[in-house]
């Protein structure tokens, strides 16, 4: 949850409350890819950095630099009221785009889909949002 781009959004999007109930839980982990929950300022720093750039994105130091598993990806939250419903991703190897060349290419259409299915849970059995 605190390496991927999908958990870190959910993380930095989600409500306070639940936010801080996640974090207890992944404090009390034995995984080591949890450690970073007993640490509240990058945790503070992570969600601010997030919301600030209106995405959240993959810890890329989770794998090393020669790894078949080292992606890029970032993601964008889906709403419905101030839960946070589920995120969109997008993910690509860093050898062919940077970070920065995906977020000026697909960032906007990211928001816009995310946006379209969020009006889309208000207009079924969803109902208006919460809050």
């Amino acid at each position: 949850m605190l390496l991927s781009s999908l958990g870190r959004c959910y993380l930095a999007f989600c409500p306070e409350d639940e936010r801080r109930e996640i974090l207890v839980t992944l404090a009390r982990s034995p995984n080591d890819f949890d450690r970073y929950a007993r640490r509240p300022e990058n945790i503070r720093r992570m969600v601010a950095h997030a919301r600030d750039q209106g995405y959240a994105a993959r810890d890329p130091t989770s794998t090393s630099m020669d790894s078949p598993d080292r992606f890029g990806a970032v993601s964008v939250p889906v709403r419905h009221g101030d839960r946070v419903v589920g995120c969109l991703s997008c993910a690509w190897l860093p050898t062919v785009r940077s970070e920065r060349e995906i977020v000026s290419a697909h960032l906007a259409d990211l928001q816009r889909a995310a946006q379209g299915i969020e009006r889309k849970l208000v207009q079924a059995a969803f109902g208006p949002p919460p809050g």
